[in-house]
């Protein structure tokens, strides 16, 4: 195991070696989720109305391989994170999204297999307790797997929630879209063009959204990242700022003028990725300059604050290594991106999941104390970060 000091110099001489990686003067601090030393967990997703009230999300097994998910639920109380036991201790189950509006009002979605298709699973905190709500009816034959979802800021019953459709013939793939509007889910009609996936979403406080994710083929062509945009009435193909070799995982935003998506391209066909960031004025979709680790590299999350505050983190492979990789962030001050250190002492290690809750930005992630992949032991983590 690395330990933090290392880590830290290592990333600092790989900055030094690469001077566009300019690092942030930002403060950050490790937050261990209380199963820090289980097996096998991961929390893929974060979200919370203040820095003393956060909720994370993924999946926990038995860390063999083979055995069936079951869901993963923590609270951060500014402090301590604690695992809370879900409504019902679902096998074959997982979550992949969170997102929350008040410390009341907070949703997470995943998806619940039956048999050997699955379909969406909606719960919902009210401030007591979790509940399951059921989400709109699926064909039988379909597994459906639900990636992000995002409430509306100001608006409890604008929730948008997004995926994929597989089918049962392990034909071509779907985009699939559920809106919550106070009563019910139901599903909304993203396009029919078959291949794509969509990963993330973000819903604005004037009840516009935006979905990001990737277009896929069955031969002889390449991912193709995806825009969506949910104009009040309708979804919407955006044109993004690349059109080729590359895929959006995340997508966050503060206003109509002001929106984040991130995630990965790939220069030449074939070779290994990078990481990219665009960003949407009102107007288009523009490429904005950003630290890049290296190859290998890919941004995971997004969350914005404000137009001078943004962050976006993921992994990169580790300098003088041959298969490990580190978390890292990069933090927007409304200027410029900067590449913020992140705190995790393992060799293997990825952020997965970020929010800025009220000024106070909280990832979370999964890590291996060593490299080799044997035991299928990964950890969490989570860690804080000021500027």
């Amino acid at each position: 195991m690395l330990s933090l000091r290392i880590i830290a110099s290592v990333a600092a001489l790989f900055a030094a070696l690469n001077p566009q990686l300019a690092l942030a003067s930002c403060a950050t601090q490790e937050t261990q989720p209380s199963n820090i030393r289980r097996t096998n967990d991961y929390l893929i997703s974060v979200a919370g109305a203040s820095a003393l009230d956060a909720w994370a999300v993924g999946s926990t097994n038995l860390g063999d391989g083979i055995s069936p998910s079951r869901l993963l639920l923590e609270h951060f109380d500014g402090t301590l994170w604690s695992v809370v036991t879900p409504p019902h201790s679902l096998y074959n189950a997982y979550f992949t999204g969170v997102s929350a509006r008040a410390s009341n009002d907070v949703w997470a979605v995943g998806t619940e297999r039956a048999g050997t298709f699955g379909r969406p699973l909606n719960e919902h905190w009210d401030g007591t307790m979790w509940k399951v709500i059921d989400g709109p009816t699926m064909r039988s034959e379909d597994y459906v797997e639900t990636s992000g979802i995002s409430m509306n800021p100001s608006d409890a019953n604008d929730v948008w929630a997004v995926g994929t459709i597989l089918s049962k013939d392990y034909g071509p793939i779907y985009s699939f879209a559920e809106h919550w509007n106070g009563g019910t889910w139901s599903p909304s009609d993203v396009g029919s063009v078959p291949g794509v996936q969509l990963f993330g979403v973000s819903t604005l406080s004037d009840g516009e959204a935006w979905a990001v994710g990737s277009n896929t083929c069955t031969r002889g062509c390449f991912l193709t990242p995806i825009i969506a945009h949910w104009d009040g009435t309708q979804w919407n193909r955006s044109q993004g700022a690349f059109q080729r070799r590359g895929i959006l995982n995340a997508v966050a935003g503060t206003s109509a003028q002001d929106v984040w998506a991130v995630g990965s391209w790939a220069p030449i066909a074939g070779k290994p990725e990078h990481v990219v960031i665009e960003h949407f004025d009102g107007q288009s979709w523009k490429i904005v300059p950003s630290p890049d680790p290296g190859e290998g590299a890919e941004l995971t999350s997004v969350t914005a604050a404000s137009p001078t505050d943004a962050w976006a983190t993921g992994s990169y492979p580790a300098p003088f290594s041959s298969n490990a990789t580190l978390a890292f962030l990069e933090h927007w001050n409304g200027k410029s991106w900067k590449v913020v250190l992140a705190p995790s002492s393992e060799t293997f290690s990825s952020a997965n999941g970020i929010v800025d809750a009220s000024g106070s930005v909280i990832a979370v992630g999964d890590s291996l104390p060593d490299s080799t992949f044997q035991g299928f032991l990964f950890t969490t983590f989570g860690f804080t970060a000021h500027c």
